[in-house]
Formats: structure tokens, sequence, C-alpha cells
């Protein structure tokens, strides 16, 4: 209510001004003291939520955030800080949406050039050596974009939260290498193939959904649980269920059909064997170098070779198809006609 004489705005109902102490004229308008009530909707809408109790939940998930912040406030953290934390899943976006990125741009690119390395040096232990890098740095840069524990005086909590995020991402990386990679492993060899240019040592790229169909032809190199081996071994696909596989003279004749000694080699344990099998259904015949010195001294290898070389469909993991290592002479193998 304004006071006619010196203009001093009063509180509602007041018969003297507070300033001057002049009398207060009525205009007979009412005066509304009471707050604003809700509608009658809404009035419905909250007995609703209330009996339901999502009103309840409500409150105790807003106490719950508040105990929370109180555990952070105590650590020296904050919700926000974890946001920022979250973020920095894609390393760098935690310092980019705080507006630092220029701080962390080092990092990011030896992140980038580490992971860069790590794919192309997959298979081996300094590939293995590389996804370590790109792990702890990776941490480094989550734990500086959400600046958590960033006084001196928290450094061994800043370790330690580290360490915490630095276990996480093992997990995300080994899950992600699940999900982008899940098709393909190294596997390793014993066979010599002039023809793909693949020799006894190297490491193979294996595709493990190239199994099924028309995919393996008569010479792919396909990996497989081997018989003597402990981890699986490429070798190469000879014959199929119901095919008569010879070796006669140090060359495979299958179906009573020679095959090209370059494309299809013998190894070196069964050359000086004159065998003659039949695949049985639900095998392969599939070849691979075996240290078995006392099958020289055999006259019948033929249930040794039953052995070593009919696999068993399920038994087969998946195709070849790139020298992987030795880098010198990594590219895709060809197709056998």
């Amino acid at each position: 209510m304004r006071c006619p004489q010196c203009g001093f705005e009063n509180m509602p109902g007041r018969q003297a001004c507070l300033r001057c102490s002049a009398v207060l004229q009525e205009e007979g308008l009412d005066i509304d003291v009471h707050p604003p009530r809700a509608s009658r909707w809404r009035k419905s809408l909250r007995r609703v939520l209330r009996a339901l109790g999502v009103s309840t939940a409500a409150r105790e998930f807003r106490d719950t955030g508040r105990a929370a912040q109180s555990r952070l406030d105590a650590w020296g953290a904050s919700l926000g800080d974890l946001f920022y934390l979250w973020l920095s899943i894609i390393p760098g976006l935690g310092h980019f949406a705080r507006g630092r990125f220029k701080r962390a741009r080092w990092y990011v690119l030896a992140w980038v050039v580490s992971m860069a390395a790590a794919v192309f040096l997959w298979g081996s232990s300094a590939g293995y050596f590389m996804i370590g890098l790109c792990v702890v740095l990776h941490a480094w840069i989550a734990i500086d974009g959400a600046q958590l524990f960033s006084t001196p005086a928290m450094l061994a909590r800043r370790i330690g939260a580290f360490l915490a995020v630095a276990l996480i991402l093992i997990f995300v990386y080994v899950s992600f290498r699940r999900v982008a990679l899940g098709h393909f492993q190294c596997g390793y060899t014993a066979l010599d193939v002039p023809w793909q240019d693949v020799r006894e040592g190297d490491v193979l790229l294996v595709r493990q959904d190239l199994v099924d169909g028309d995919e393996l032809g008569r010479g792919a190199l396909v990996l497989a649980r081997l018989y003597g081996r402990s981890t699986p071994m490429v070798g190469q696909l000879i014959g199929f269920p119901g095919e008569e596989v010879v070796i006669r003279e140090g060359v495979f004749v299958v179906n009573g059909n020679p095959l090209e000694p370059d494309q299809y080699p013998v190894p070196r344990w069964l050359r000086g064997h004159n065998v003659s099998m039949t695949v049985p259904a639900g095998s392969r015949f599939v070849t691979s170098e075996f240290n078995l010195r006392v099958l020289r001294a055999q006259v019948n290898v033929q249930p040794y070779i039953r052995e070593a070389c009919l696999v068993q469909e399920e038994a087969l993991l998946g195709r070849a198809i790139m020298r992987w290592f030795p880098l010198g002479r990594r590219g895709f193998l060809k197709e056998m006609p």
C-alpha cells in the first residue's frame, strides 16, 4: 500500500505509513493475503502420485542424492566432477566440455597414436604393451578432465581414483575388443606354403565367421584345435567328407587328382609315407607340422595320421585372411584357384 504523502510502499493492512506515520487510506479494495492455491487437477494428481508411492520415491531419491553429494564433499569431489569423468569415456571430451581441451591436447594425441600402434601390432607383446599405455593415458585424461582431487593435499586420493578408473577402463577396453574385433583372432602356423608366401612361425589374421558354407575351400588356411596342441593352430584344409586323400611320393592326391605341391605342400612329417584314407562325415582333412619323430620308425602310420589330420567340423574356428606377422610380409592371402 503506497503512502500518499511520501510514496513509501507499505505492507498491506497497515494503518499508518512506516516511514512518515501518515494515515493510510483504504480504497475499498479486497486484499488477498493468502498464498495461491494449487488447481483442482493438480491436487488430484498429487493424491494419485502419493497413493502410487511416486512422491515418496522422489523424496528418497532426492535425499539419496543429497547424501551422496555430502559424502563426495567430504572426499573433495562433486556430482559435477563425476559427470565430467563419465564424459571422459571418450578421451578429451571432459576437457572439451569444460573449455580446457588445450590442457590435454598432447595427451589425447599420445592416446590416439598409442591406440593406432596397438591395433597395428595387435597379437604381439608390443601390441599388448601399447594397449596398457592407452589405458594409463586414458585414465589420467579422465581424472584430469573431471578435476578430481586436484589439490596437492589429496594426492593419495587422486592416485586411488586413477587406479580405480584404470580398472574400469580395462573392462571397457576388453568389452570393446569383443564387440568390435570379436570375429578376428591371430593364429600361429608351422606350415610352409610357398604359393601363399606363408612360412613356418608366421602369425596369421583369422576371421572366425568364415567357417560355414563355401567360405572354406580346398587349400584354405584354417585355425583349428589340432591333435596334440594345447592352443589352436593354423593348418591347411585338404579334403572334405567322402573324398579319398592319398599321399604318394610327397604329393597329395584327392579322388585321383594330384594337387600342386607349391599350393598344397605335404608336411615334412608325412613325406616318405604312402597314405590313403577316406574322410568320414563330419570331418575335414587338415594338415600341419608335428614333431612326431617316432613316426619315422613306424611301418604303419595310418592310425597316427587319422588322429592328427582328421579334424571335426566343430574344431574349425576360422579362416586365415592375412599374413599378420612378420610386418615385412604383411598382406592378404591369395584365393586358391
